[in-house]
C-alpha cells in the first residue's frame, strides 16, 4: 500500500472509530471526496472548495454547475456532494416524521427548517393533517428563481380535498433573506384563509421560512391583535 493509500485508509479509520467530530471542516470534505476522486489528493481540493465556498455547509448548499468550476471537481464528485445534502436534509425530515405529532407551530417550524435546508430558489410546500395533527402529505407545490415564485391555489385546494384532510399548511421560503412576509405573503394567506374556510378545511398556518428562522403569520398576527388595547364599553 503506497503513502496516499495509507493515508486514505488512517482517514476512514479515525471516521469509523470516532465519528466526524474530530475533524475539520476541509477534512470532512476530503474524507467525502475520497469516495468521487480515487486516485488524486483530495485534501488540496477540499481547501480549494473551502476557500471558494466559505464553509462545509456553503460547499453543500453549492450549485451542481458552480461545484464544477473548482479545479479537481467533476461531474462524479459534484454529484456526490449534492447528494450528500440532500440525504442529510432526507434524515432529518424522516426523523420528524418518525417521531412527533405536529400538535404546537415549534414542532412544524422545526420540520420546515429543515425541509428548506439548502435550497437556494424560493419554493411553495402544502402539508395536509389530520384531526390529530398526524401529517397525510407534503408536497412542492411550485419552485422558481432565487426570490421569485408563482403558484395556482386550485391544486392546493384539491390536495386538501383527496387526502381528506382537517387542516393544512403553507410554506414557503426566502433563500438569502430573512423570514418576515411581504405584502403579497399576507395578502395571499387572506386569500387561502377564505378559500380553506369555503370548503370547511382550515389554512392552520402559513409559514415564511429562512435559513434557521421561521414566521407563523397566522399566529403572530393573532398574537398582535390579543396584544392590542381594547376599548372598553361604557
Amino acid at each position: 500500500m503506497n503513502e496516499h493509500a495509507d493515508h486514505r485508509q488512517r482517514m476512514k479509520d479515525r471516521f469509523l472509530e470516532n465519528g466526524l467530530d474530530i475533524f475539520d471542516e476541509h477534512q470532512v470534505i476530503e474524507l467525502l471526496l475520497f469516495f468521487g476522486i480515487p486516485r488524486r489528493d483530495t485534501n488540496v481540493i477540499a481547501h480549494r472548495l473551502i476557500k471558494r465556498f466559505g464553509s462545509l455547509r456553503d460547499v453543500l448548499d453549492a450549485p451542481y454547475e458552480e461545484l464544477l468550476t473548482v479545479d479537481g471537481i467533476g461531474e462524479h464528485a459534484a454529484t456526490l456532494i449534492k447528494l450528500s445534502a440532500e440525504l442529510s436534509r432526507r434524515y432529518l425530515l424522516s426523523e420528524s416524521l418518525d417521531t412527533e405529532r405536529f400538535d404546537t407551530v415549534d414542532k412544524l417550524g422545526k420540520f420546515l427548517i429543515n425541509l428548506f435546508l439548502g435550497k437556494r430558489n424560493e419554493e411553495v410546500y402544502l402539508l395536509t393533517f389530520n384531526g390529530k395533527m398526524e401529517m397525510l402529505s407534503c408536497d412542492k407545490l411550485a419552485d422558481g428563481l432565487s426570490n421569485l415564485v408563482s403558484f395556482s391555489v386550485k391544486p392546493l385546494i384539491e390536495s386538501a380535498i383527496l387526502t381528506h384532510a382537517s387542516g393544512i399548511v403553507l410554506a414557503h421560503n426566502h433563500p438569502g433573506g430573512i423570514a418576515s412576509p411581504s405584502g403579497s405573503d399576507i395578502s395571499l394567506t387572506d386569500q387561502l384563509m377564505y378559500m380553506c374556510d369555503q370548503i370547511s378545511i382550515p389554512l392552520i398556518e402559513h409559514f415564511v421560512v429562512a435559513g434557521n428562522s421561521y414566521y407563523p403569520i397566522i399566529k403572530r398576527r393573532d398574537d398582535e391583535y390579543d396584544n392590542m388595547p381594547k376599548l372598553k364599553r361604557k
